[in-house]
């Protein structure tokens, strides 16, 4: 971030900001913040390495000079403000079409999701359509059966009733 021209008490802000995270986001945190009033206050020394220091923790760095970085002009930020709002648009747009992907991935699964339901649903009314055949044919071979019976009945008792009549008239026709 040095490199880009960025302070050093504006790094250090941005990336403890972050939690040292990513470029990207104290890149966008810097964004964010470059209005406020206390953004280029010095920041309290930490231990450990930070930002390259050589300082082993529990040790201060070295209070060296250091190279201040050259100060963007306006026009040169206003550049580099434009490559980041560029790079964030075009995270967006891929982090879009990804979205679009993946939403057209859920309704693919989701009709063929509900195909494999309305195939479900079909052999399950062919199933039970096949049960209710099976058992109208069923009581259709009871009830001829039962016909047959009560006709047979029918015929027995006919049967009977001309032996009666029959033996009615032997015992009225006295000799």
């Amino acid at each position: 971030m040095l490199s880009m021209g960025f302070g050093e008490n504006r790094t250090v802000r941005a990336l403890r900001a972050v939690q040292y995270e990513s470029l990207e986001r104290a890149i966008a945190w810097l964004e964010n913040h470059e209005n406020d009033p206390d953004i280029d206050d010095p920041v309290g020394e930490s231990c450990g390495n930070v930002l390259g220091s050589s300082a082993t923790p529990g040790q201060t760095a070295s209070v060296e000079p250091e190279e201040k970085p050259v100060e963007l002009t306006p026009e040169q930020r206003a550049e580099k403000a434009a490559q980041l709002q560029a790079k964030i648009a075009e995270k967006k747009r891929l982090n879009e079409e990804k979205e679009k992907q993946d939403a057209i991935m859920r309704e693919k699964i989701r009709r063929k999701e509900g195909q494999s339901l309305a195939e479900m649903r079909e052999k399950r009314e062919l199933d039970e359509a096949k049960l209710i055949a099976e058992e109208r044919r069923r009581q259709k071979l009871e009830d001829q059966r039962a016909r047959k019976a009560v006709l047979e009945k029918i015929k027995q008792d006919r049967e009977s009733k001309l032996k009666e009549k029959e033996a009615e008239k032997k015992e009225a026709v006295p000799a």
